[in-house]
């Protein structure tokens, strides 16, 4: 004969180990604790992010305003060629127009992109400020809230030693060929043991065929549930 009522009654001390810790991972406290944890190191990232912005954009910002100051120097030659020059045709007029157009539509453009740019950096900078007071907000009320949960896992923690050594204690008489079967059958559904209730089994309360039943009753070896895999006990 199987012994599974000495099982039967580890798996009731189990699932209140495993229920404390449910409770615990679940605590009101340490999922808050854990979301600002997590929002934390979002704000991290989000400084690190800007400040790499911050100095692509502060490098482009410089190249851009070596160029315009190179346009510039060329505006001016340009102008001051115009004026000095003696043009012998209208063509050489209109070549000499259509040069300075072009500067002055480059020089244009590049002022344009040069405000963009300072636009950016500015935006850049308001990013960091915000990020950095919602990182250190985000630290100080984690500091907080850690002090209050801190107590709270201290009692959690007691109320589940106390459990894993009454749990523990249980599981002495069992043949360990056994433990390891409800092990592997845990694994795959929880709690692995179900009763045979009106030939059905317990956990998923599908009907099992008379051959399942009958060697539930007899007791002899392992009878697991054909549907969720669950070890059938037949308890008097």
């Amino acid at each position: 004969m199987v012994n599974l009522e000495a099982l039967w009654q580890f798996q009731q001390k189990d699932m209140q180990v495993d229920q404390c810790e449910s409770r615990m991972r679940q605590d009101p406290t340490r999922v808050k604790l854990l979301r600002l944890k997590n929002y934390f190191k979002e704000q991290q990232d989000a400084m690190k992010n800007v400040e790499n912005e911050t100095e692509r954009v502060g490098k482009t910002l410089a190249q851009a305003q070596s160029q315009y100051e190179t346009l510039q120097v060329r505006v001016r030659e340009q102008a001051q060629g115009v004026g000095q020059e003696t043009l012998e045709t209208a063509a050489q007029a209109r070549a000499q127009l259509a040069q300075m157009r072009d500067l002055l539509g480059r020089l244009t453009t590049m002022e344009q992109r040069l405000a963009q740019l300072m636009r950016d950096l500015n935006k850049s900078g308001r990013d960091l400020r915000a990020a950095r007071q919602n990182a250190a907000k985000a630290k100080n009320d984690y500091t907080q809230i850690k002090t209050q949960y801190d107590t709270i896992y201290a009692e959690q923690a007691r109320e589940l030693d106390a459990l894993v050594k009454v749990r523990d204690e249980a599981a002495k008489d069992i043949d360990p060929a056994l433990m390891d079967r409800y092990q592997a059958v845990k694994k795959r559904c929880s709690p692995p043991i179900a009763l045979l209730r009106a030939d059905q089994c317990g956990g998923c309360n599908m009907s099992q065929p008379a051959v399942v039943v009958s060697a539930a009753k007899k007791g002899e070896r392992i009878v697991e549930c054909e549907t969720c895999g669950r070890i059938i006990y037949v308890r008097e």
